[in-house]
């Protein structure tokens, strides 16, 4: 009996390739995202920082301009937040869908996976009923042979 071939390889080899690009691009999204959330993470602690340095210098005294500097900049990190959340509100929107995309794309795969699972057992049965009915033309060939000499 020849040996076993997969009647839906290549068919496979291509939706694997379709999911480790979709996978790369889940993983670039993931990047980004959390670039986002490092970015925000560090406004943030530049809003804490640069409020508790405000505070401090405010006790021993500020002039005008020292205070309208200090507020340019926190409405300017306030203003840079909300857009950063709205960046990353779209990124894990971006992130969710690829991942979507991912799933899909592995359960074609695995769809051929288990195709080709059950090609491989209906093959060995094949194979087994053959070997049988050559063990049993064998056995049924010597019985004959051992009549016919006796």
């Amino acid at each position: 009996m020849k040996s076993f071939v997969f009647s839906m390889e290549r068919m496979r080899n291509y939706k694997e390739q379709l999911l480790d690009g979709e996978k790369g691009t889940l993983r670039r999204l993931r990047q980004e995202r959390d670039a986002i959330s490092d970015r925000i993470a560090a406004l943030q602690t530049f809003r804490r920082t640069t409020d508790t340095e405000f505070q401090a210098r405010q006790k021993a005294g500020v002039s005008y301009l020292e205070i309208q500097s200090f507020q340019f900049r926190m409405e300017n990190a306030r203003m840079t937040l909300k857009q950063l959340r709205q960046e990353l509100e779209k990124a894990n929107e971006a992130v969710e869908a690829q991942l979507q995309v991912v799933i899909q794309a592995s359960q074609e795969v695995s769809g051929l996976d288990k195709l080709e699972e059950k090609q491989q057992e209906t093959y060995r049965q094949q194979a087994n009923a053959e070997s049988r009915e050559q063990i049993l033309e064998q056995v049924s060939n010597k019985e004959s042979r051992k009549r016919q000499q006796a």
